[in-house]
Parts: C-alpha cells; structure tokens; sequence
C-alpha cells in the first residue's frame, strides 16, 4: 500500500509541475493579449469615440445657438463612414447658417422698410394735422404677412399713387425737412419709397399706396406691405 502511495504522490507531483509549467509558458501570451487589447482600445479611442465626442460637442454648440455651423476639419477629411457623417454635419449645419443669416437680412430689411413708411406717415401728418397720429396694423393673411401703415395727412393724389415709387420723386414742399425716427433732421431724397419697393419686391412681396376715404374726401393715405410668411 505504502508503495503505491507513494507512487500515486510522485504522480500528482509530476502533474503539478506540468500544470505550473504550461502556466508559465502561456504568461507571455496572456500579456500579449492583453498588450493587443489595451492598444485596440486605445485606438479605437481615438479613431472612433473621440471623433464622434468632437462631432457630438460641436453639434450641441449648434443645438444651443452658440455656433452656426460644425467644423471639424479632422473627420470630415476622413474617407470612412465618420468622415461621411462629419460632411453630412457639415453641410447640415452650413444650410442651418445660411438660412438663420436669411432670416435675419429679411427681418432686418423688413423692419428698416416699415420704419421708412412711418417716418414718412409721420411727416405728412404733421404737415397737414399736427394733432393727427399714425396707425399700423400686422397681421396674417394665409401664407402673407401683412402690415399697412395709415396716416391722417392730406393723402395722395390718385394719379401719383404709383408715381410716389419712383426714384426722386417727392410732393413735400421744398422747406419742409424730414424728422427720422432717429431724431436727426434731414433733406427728403425722393429715394425712401423706392428704394422700399425694390427690396419688397426682392423678398417677392408687394408694397402699394391708397387714399383712406371717408364721406367721399380723402382724410389720408395707407401704404400697405405683403411679404410671404416664409422668406
């Protein structure tokens, strides 16, 4: 019995030291697999997560206004499916800009123009009412937008209602001067209405003038202005 456990112990102890030594000749490959792992990890960091974190930020910059367009110039180069989603982002957000910067010319020449009708509601009055005012109406009309400005001065002839669009032309008395909204006192051009139509028109909408009748005498004139809703 003693011989056989002690051969069945020399056995076990054979076995151990394989095991141990076959443990030992695997360690190198385990640390190269595990150099393998941490390097693809690395670079699929930096070739993949960081670039969609650049493109991630750089769209909430968009998102909350604070930019109008994405430029990250390292994706877009790319030739892969990020570089793709990169220009998808790029052009995206350089049509959002263009528009927001549409939208903004239309919105300033619009405001510029109103302002124009009144400044000149404004000094027809005066001139023919001291105590007369100046009243403007916005509202919607389907797929327009309509403003009309009324004054209580003494309207316009109905042969010029067209002829006040043109360049130069003026039914002010020479001496009278124009008071702008800004204060300051200065010549009338003749230019004013114009110059108004033409960007109006540019912006594909429509500006005319007409008398406000009451009674059959006309007690002042209305400029109105249509503008599609949507520039």
């Amino acid at each position: 019995v003693k011989a056989v456990l002690g051969v069945l112990t020399l056995q076990v102890a054979d076995v151990n030291e394989i095991v141990t030594k076959q443990r030992l000749a695997m360690l190198p490959f385990i640390l190269i697999a595990m150099l393998v792992f941490l390097t693809s990890s690395l670079l699929l960091n930096r070739l993949i997560a960081e670039p969609v974190r650049k493109l991630a930020r750089a769209a909430d910059q968009v998102r909350l206004s604070r930019a109008r367009s994405i430029d990250v110039p390292e994706v877009s180069r790319r030739d892969d499916e990020l570089g793709d989603l990169g220009r998808s982002l790029q052009d995206m957000t350089d049509a959002l800009s263009e528009r927001m910067d549409a939208i903004d010319r239309f919105a300033a020449d619009v405001a510029h123009e109103i302002r124009n009708l009144i400044d000149n509601a404004r000094s027809f009055t005066t001139l023919e009412n001291p105590n007369g005012s100046v009243r403007v109406d916005l509202r919607r009309d389907g797929d327009e937008v309509v403003a009309s400005v009324q004054d209580d001065g003494p309207g316009i002839p109905p042969e010029n209602l067209e002829t006040v669009f043109e360049r130069f032309y003026t039914s002010r008395p020479k001496s009278v001067r124009t008071v702008q909204a800004s204060g300051m006192s200065v010549g009338n051009s003749g230019l004013g209405l114009s110059i108004a139509r033409q960007i109006v028109l540019a912006h594909g909408g429509r500006l005319w003038a007409e008398n406000r009748v009451e009674g059959g005498a006309i007690v002042g004139a209305c400029f109105n202005l249509r503008l599609p809703a949507t520039p």
